[in-house]
C-alpha cells in the first residue's frame, strides 16, 4: 500500500465482462498495492474468472452482480455505492484489461488534495493514458486550456484542466456523486464517462490530468491499417449502436459542450465513410450506425426538456 493512499481511503471499482483470467491477474498485481481492495462488478463471467484466479478468497476483494449484463453505468453505480458503504471517499474505475502503472493511484490522489486544498472544486482525477494498440502515450487533446494539449517535459506533476475523462483510469471523489449524481444507466455503454464529465462541470467542478500518472489501455477491440499511414480503431458491431445512438442523444442535451458534439459529429462522419470503404462487413456496421443514429434522435427529441 503506498503510504500515500490511506488503507480505506481508495477503492478500485472493476467492470467484468467475459474477462480474460490473464488480464485480470496483470491488472490485480499491479492494484494490490495501491488500494484498499477491489469491487468487481460481474457483467458476465466474472465470478467464473475471479474463481479460477483464487481471488475471490482473498482478502479486500468483492464481486457484485449475477453475471447479467446491465451496461457499463450500471455496474459502475452499483461499485461506487459499495464503495461508499465500505467508508471509502474515492472510486477507482477501471475496465477490466486496463493497468496502472506504478504508483498511479496515489499520484492521482495527491493531485486531487492539493487542488482540492488551494480552493479548486475537484470531481476526479485522471492519469495520461497509455495506448496499447498504437504502442503510445496519448495527449490529453481534451483539455480547457490549449497550452497544455500535449505533453512537454515539466508538465508531468502539472494539473491539466479538462472537459472530459475517460472511464478507465478515472478516480472519482465519491461524495461529489450526491450533487452531480451517478453515471447515466440508460446509455448502457459509450459516452457515459462523457456525460457524467459534461454535468460535472456543469455543476461547477473541475477534472483534472496529469501526466504524472500513467495508465496502460487499450481502446477498441483492434487497430485495421487499410492503407499505409492509415489506422482505424475496431469494435464489435453491436457496439457501433450504441456510440451512434448515445452521441446523437447527448447532442440534445444543453449540458454537453456545443464544441463535443459538432467535433463528434465530425468524427462520426468520417468513421462511417472509412467503414463503408474499407471494412469487412460493412452492411451489418453500417446497418448498425444507422439504427444508432435514428435511435439517438427519438431518444434526444423525446428527452429535449431535461435539463439534467
Amino acid at each position: 500500500m503506498s503510504a500515500a493512499v490511506p488503507s480505506a481511503d481508495v477503492w478500485a471499482v472493476v467492470v467484468l465482462y467475459r474477462p480474460e483470467a490473464e488480464a485480470v491477474r496483470a491488472q490485480f498485481a499491479a492494484l494490490r498495492l495501491q488500494v484498499a481492495g477491489v469491487i468487481y462488478c460481474d457483467n458476465g463471467g466474472g465470478h467464473q474468472a475471479l474463481a479460477q484466479l483464487g481471488l475471490l478468497s482473498q482478502p479486500g476483494i468483492h464481486c457484485l452482480g449475477d453475471g447479467q449484463n446491465r451496461g457499463i453505468a450500471e455496474a459502475l453505480n452499483q461499485g461506487m455505492a459499495f464503495a461508499t458503504s465500505l467508508s471509502g471517499s474515492f472510486a477507482l474505475l477501471l475496465d477490466q484489461d486496463s493497468v496502472p502503472a506504478e504508483q498511479m493511484v496515489s499520484r492521482l490522489h495527491a493531485l486531487h488534495q492539493r487542488a482540492s486544498e488551494a480552493g479548486t472544486r475537484v470531481a476526479a482525477s485522471g492519469p495520461a493514458i497509455f495506448d496499447v494498440l498504437r504502442g503510445k502515450l496519448e495527449g490529453f487533446g481534451q483539455a480547457v486550456s490549449r497550452k497544455k494539449r500535449r505533453f512537454s517535459p515539466g508538465l508531468e506533476d502539472e494539473p491539466i484542466d479538462l472537459y472530459y475523462l475517460i472511464t478507465s483510469g478515472t478516480l472519482i471523489h465519491l461524495p461529489v456523486l450526491a450533487e452531480i449524481g451517478p453515471m447515466d444507466a440508460s446509455l448502457f455503454i459509450d459516452s457515459v464517462d462523457f456525460e457524467w464529465s459534461f454535468r460535472a462541470r456543469a455543476r461547477g467542478y473541475h477534472l483534472l490530468g496529469t501526466y504524472g500518472a500513467c495508465l496502460q489501455h487499450r481502446r477498441g477491440d483492434r487497430l485495421h491499417r487499410p492503407l499505409p499511414g492509415l489506422a482505424i480503431r475496431l469494435h464489435s458491431t453491436p457496439r457501433f449502436f450504441y456510440v451512434y445512438r448515445n452521441h446523437f442523444r447527448l447532442c440534445f442535451r444543453r449540458y454537453v459542450p456545443l464544441r463535443w458534439k459538432l467535433m463528434g459529429l465530425w468524427y462520426l462522419l468520417q468513421r462511417t465513410v472509412a467503414f463503408a470503404l474499407f471494412i469487412p462487413h460493412r452492411g451489418e456496421n453500417l446497418g448498425a450506425m444507422l439504427r444508432g443514429t435514428l435511435q439517438g434522435i427519438r431518444d434526444g427529441v423525446a428527452e429535449r426538456p431535461k435539463k439534467f
